[in-house]
């Protein structure tokens, strides 16, 4: 296989964690596959490429009939698969490691891989920034290329040894990725979230402004990687945004995940989008309060002021469910009658077990 061309991707390029493809849909509807291959041929073409893309390395596939039948959508039966073989292939070159890349899938590949190690990269220069303030050390941040080396080592390894275990309560290095498991207990009680996280833990470091330092906290403990410094948190504190605002957007970025089937941390950019609808509901003139008569007469009325009061629908949880619960919350009312009622068609349903 000496001449062959050289893989297109590197042996490491692993994007099976990168839910999401990149299509180029003005160079798909104007490509030669489009305009001179069958439909079938076309889809089959679209589902390989999707399978590429978490093939390792990603970009490429077997030069093996009986794996690309199944990739394809044909299970065994080998023969469907081969009557269209050379349309759905069309673009793909053999390389010298034996294997099946498209130049095109990897080109966004090699995009993908490249932004994964950026982040990668940034998020080691937070940890170390995070390092230097708790310990008051002056560690320089690693360039891109030096990080990505085979012989890196953590350069904070060495300062471990002086802090006292369990002196400085620390934030989380890595923001833990949400699992299905997570929210298995929220069909009991869907006990909102925010509840949960506190503001007393010292996550944001010594010298932070006391107010951007609370949103801060409450961003580690929900186990997003913060920094007081930055820009955004600033801009929350000029906003007026407090400690439960920032943990009801956490709360509401977590619910958003799970409903995308998303297995993508939470991060600051997230949480910064639903905090802004937050604090714009609380500003506008029409913002639903307590002391209205219209806003538990609609869904929308409902789930607004749900938001005030950091109630916010399960992912599976049905309707009646969650408006009993946003009644309870707002306490005395007109409401309470439609939440005893909502009770009672929990009750005859058999309730949430």
């Amino acid at each position: 296989m000496m001449d062959l061309p050289e893989p297109l991707t590197p042996p490491d390029c692993d994007l099976r964690d990168f839910q999401f493809m990149p299509l180029d849909v003005v160079r798909l509807r104007d490509s030669d596959l489009a305009a001179q291959e069958s439909p079938e041929a076309c889809w089959t073409a679209v589902l390989l490429w999707c399978a590429s893309w978490h093939q390792q390395p990603a970009a490429s596939l077997p030069d093996d009939d009986n794996v690309l039948s199944r990739l394809a959508g044909f299970g065994r039966v080998v023969r469907e698969w081969q009557r269209v073989r050379t349309g759905a292939l069309r673009g793909w070159i053999k390389c010298s490691d034996g294997r099946l890349y498209h130049p095109v899938v990897a080109e966004k590949a090699l995009e993908a891989w490249a932004g994964k190690h950026r982040q990668r990269h940034k998020t080691e220069c937070a940890r170390i920034k995070k390092h230097n303030q708790r310990n008051g050390t002056h560690i320089p941040f690693p360039s891109l290329e030096r990080f990505l080396s085979p012989d890196y080592a953590d350069p904070t390894q060495g300062d471990k040894a002086e802090v006292s275990p369990g002196t400085k309560p620390q934030c989380p290095q890595a923001v833990p990725r949400e699992t299905p498991s997570k929210g298995q207990g929220e069909g009991q009680g869907y006990v909102n979230q925010s509840s949960s996280i506190t503001t007393d833990s010292g996550c944001a470091g010594a010298g932070a402004p006391p107010p951007a330092a609370a949103l801060a906290d409450v961003l580690c403990k929900g186990g997003i990687e913060a920094d007081a410094s930055d820009e955004r948190l600033l801009r929350w504190v000029a906003e007026g945004a407090t400690p439960a605002d920032v943990a009801r957007a956490i709360a509401s970025a977590q619910q958003r995940r799970r409903k995308e089937g998303s297995a993508q941390p939470v991060n600051v950019g997230l949480v910064d989008v639903i905090l802004a609808d937050i604090l714009a509901k609380r500003r506008a003139p029409s913002a639903v309060t307590p002391g209205t008569d219209e806003w538990h007469e609609s869904a929308s009325g409902i789930t607004a002021f749900g938001a005030t009061v950091g109630v916010f629908q399960g992912p599976d949880e049905p309707f009646p469910y969650f408006k009993a619960r946003v009644f309870e919350a707002a306490g005395d009312g007109p409401w309470l009658w439609k939440a005893r009622g909502a009770m009672t068609v929990s009750g005859a349903m058999g309730g949430r077990h």
